[in-house]
């Protein structure tokens, strides 16, 4: 017996969960003004979710956990509900969605990358983290839930059991080794759990029962990746190498393409039906295997030829409906007849990636992705507009090309730089041409020139020739540049290899970087900002990660006096600078490495904006920072795609013109539901005259939230939603609208 060692601990719980609506008086309710004084949230989030990373069946609908966040899916009606950091005010504290289970009282359990395990009710959250209960760690990579609501966690190397009172963790992987983690755990009839680890590329095999934890010696279990589990309490396993496995409490049994007809020795096995059938994943397609033979399932609706696609899980519900999570691709869906795909991204992302961003002078927003290299996306607060080099007549018809050759080409327009650079390595860059005291790799100088940052020196293009500017022609002994920026004078400043170039139109200085960096070794410049009054303020960050100081701070540059900001002598935290921005009001914004967005009034007041105490969705190299006219702070994360945050408020992008006019409403309104009285079912329509956050919710007589029906960014224009009551009391129920200033509320009359 293996016992590890156990924790048994009464909670510490202390978890952040949303206020529930307060119960008031009946007539209070029904006398609900039509105007309010809601406001935008102070965080919004966009992402990309087409890589269904967990998938849970709860009846009517269908949980699906991405790096976008928490996605509720209606099976009759298709409507999705988004559920992420920033808009469930702090309920869910990670976007990135590992594991899903629901227990018997309907409580959605959800594991996450980095925030620990949140426990959803449908209206409140709970959370459980390392600083708030015995959970050991805040990485979650499996959850399952027992006959008896235990909740079983796969937590770092640990297996923890949670009994809504005392927590058992049992460690059992081997910390000093480079890789562990867990695959699934699924029950037996007995109640006994299953569980399937990999620790350095071997996989082991444990049991679970009266908190013993028992390990399955043979050779075998070294390649099990996947295990379900039949009416006769056969565990059936899916191996890396070896296909399918079956063990019935003794012995291995061995399918393999050499003595089975299975498709693959790689698989995994994700189901069971009531038949006994396995629903095996497989060389890009899912496979049924029943008594002995196998029918493949793989959709038509996909990229041909081969329709090839990645399936990562797979649900067969009640109604023999073949629900399939896939990495790239979304949700698909079989019924026996035909394919449908649904697309599960609160936004057109094309992945989570950002590179750079850049608001037009429309306030729409331009972003470029790490890859695809050669390809621009643009919002403008209706809809996402993907866009390609070739698309010339697009460019030709907003842009003006200010140069263009076989490898570079640059377009200029809407107060932005548009750059393609085609070398074996493709590149897209969007620039801002406005903030011009913003570093960035090209920038506009006052008289048209356009210069650019290279491995070689500066660059410099006068729409008849380039010059490049370095240690031949300049005095001064530097090769690279990283930023480019000018000051309200038009002096040039550029980060380089040697430290900080300045120019002024005929002359060249340089701040060498030993004098602006006290360890030149293990520092780097990262970013760098003018302010209104010409200081210099630069990032930093540290080359080697792993040293316990993370770079040298903030540092501000008056051409004269150095003063550094840093963890010893100010608010700015031990942490990497990646990006720098003022805003409107010349308040320094800094996104860091671990610990998010930082704000600085330039003088003594910090603020930090993180996964913890606010919508921001990642501490996470917060870079690209972008500041719009409305101090909107547009933003990109590694791994956490688009934010927007703002103090106060977000204030949403404005339409702007598009080829095709369209009938936008006057107001915003909210229409009675038809019918009413209704059984089981009624639709609602509103309709909305701008971009807004909408919110529709309902509640019951004495004015408990009982659904969410719309809970996302909404475009101009009118809108339906189906309100299924089939899982409530006969009587009356409110329905809310809340858009921005908007508030308004009507009655509906449910009777069985």
């Amino acid at each position: 017996m293996l016992h590890g060692h156990s924790i048994a601990k009464r909670p510490l719980f202390t978890g952040v969960s949303q206020t529930p609506m307060k119960i008031f008086p009946l007539f209070l309710f029904l006398c609900l003004s039509v105007t309010s004084s809601a406001r935008n949230p102070e965080c919004i989030t966009y992402t990309y979710g087409e890589e269904i990373l967990a998938m849970v069946d709860d009846g009517d609908y269908l949980w699906l956990g991405t790096d976008g966040g928490l996605v509720k899916f209606n099976k009759r009606t298709e409507e999705k509900l988004f559920y992420n950091k920033a808009n469930t005010s702090n309920g869910l504290m990670d976007n990135h969605i590992r594991a899903l289970a629901i227990d018997s009282k309907k409580n959605l359990w959800v594991g996450t990358e980095y925030g620990g395990v949140s426990k959803f009710d449908g209206a409140t959250w709970q959370n459980f983290r390392p600083d708030n209960s015995e959970l050991p760690y805040e990485d979650v990579s499996c959850i399952a839930v027992d006959k008896n609501d235990r909740v079983f966690i796969g937590n770092g190397d640990y297996l923890t059991v949670y009994d809504g009172t005392i927590w058992r963790s049992f460690e059992l992987g081997n910390p000093l080794l480079s890789f562990f983690g867990f695959n699934n755990i699924a029950f037996d009839s007995t109640n006994r759990a299953w569980i399937t680890t990999k620790q350095s590329g071997a996989s082991e095999l444990f049991t679970y029962l009266n908190d013993t934890v028992s390990k399955i010696e043979n050779d075998t279990t070294g390649f099990i990746n996947s295990i379900v589990i039949d009416k006769e309490n056969n565990i059936w396993c899916g191996s890396p190498s070896m296909g399918l496995l079956k063990f019935d409490g003794s012995q291995f049994e061995v399918y393999d393409t050499a003595n089975s007809n299975i498709p693959s020795n790689n698989l995994s096995v994700f189901e069971i039906d009531e038949n006994g059938n396995l629903w095996l994943l497989a060389n890009g397609a899912v496979w049924r295997y029943e008594k002995g033979n196998c029918t493949e399932f793989r959709p038509n609706i996909l990229l041909p030829p081969q329709n090839t696609f990645e399936p990562h899980s797979v649900i067969l519900d009640h109604s023999g409906i073949l629900w399939i999570g896939t990495l790239g691709e979304g949700l698909l869906k079989y019924d026996d007849k035909n394919w449908y795909k649904y697309k599960v991204s609160n936004s057109g992302l094309l992945n989570n990636f950002l590179n750079l961003i850049a608001i037009d002078s429309e306030g729409a927003v331009w972003i470029v992705f790490g890859q695809p290299r050669d390809s621009i996306l643009n919002f403008d607060g209706r809809s996402w507009s993907f866009r390609e080099k070739g698309d010339k007549k697009f460019w030709a018809s907003n842009f003006e090309l200010l140069y263009d050759s076989d490898s570079v080409q640059v377009w200029a327009g809407k107060n932005i730089l548009i750059e393609f650079v085609q070398t074996q390595y493709n590149w897209a860059g969007v620039y801002n041409v406005k903030n011009h005291r913003h570093g960035t790799h090209i920038k506009l100088d006052k008289d048209g020139n356009f210069w650019q940052v290279s491995s070689r020196g500066l660059w410099k293009y006068d729409k008849y020739s380039w010059t490049l500017f370095n240690y031949s022609n300049t005095g001064i002994d530097f090769h690279s540049t990283g930023t480019v920026a000018f000051d309200d004078r038009g002096n040039l400043y550029a980060n380089s290899d040697i430290g900080i170039i300045k120019y002024d139109g005929t002359h060249w200085e340089v701040y060498p970087r030993n004098i602006v960096l006290s360890d030149t070794l293990n520092h780097t410049i990262s970013a760098l900002e003018i302010d209104a009054a010409g200081n210099i303020w630069l990032g930093t960050a540290n080359i080697w990660v792993s040293d316990v100081v993370l770079g040298e701070g903030l540092i501000r540059f008056d051409g004269t006096t150095l003063t550094r900001y840093n963890y010893h002598n100010s608010g700015m935290p031990n942490a990497e600078i990646f990006d720098l921005h003022f805003d409107n009001n010349d308040n320094l914004w800094i996104g860091t490495e671990g610990a998010g967005l930082i704000k600085f009034d330039c003088k003594d007041k910090w603020t930090a904006y993180n996964s913890d105490n606010s919508g921001i969705f990642s501490r996470f190299a917060v870079t690209p920072i972008e500041v719009d006219s409305h101090d909107n702070i547009w933003f990109g994360a590694w791994w956490g795609g688009l934010g927007v945050f703002r103090e106060g408020g977000v204030i949403l992008p404005t339409e702007v013109h598009h080829d095709q006019p369209r009938q936008i409403p006057r107001n915003i309104a909210l229409f009675q539901n038809y019918p009413n009285p209704f059984n089981p079912a009624t639709e609602i329509i509103y309709q909305t005259s701008e971009v807004r956050w909408v919110t529709l919710k309902v509640y019951d007589v004495i004015g408990r939230e009982v659904r969410t029906l719309v809970n996302e960014l909404k475009r101009p224009g009118e809108h339906q939603v189906k309100f299924d009551a089939r899982s409530l009391a006969s009587g009356v129920y409110f329905y809310t609208l809340k858009a921005g200033e908007f508030y308004s509320t009507k009655k509906m009359i449910l009777i069985r």
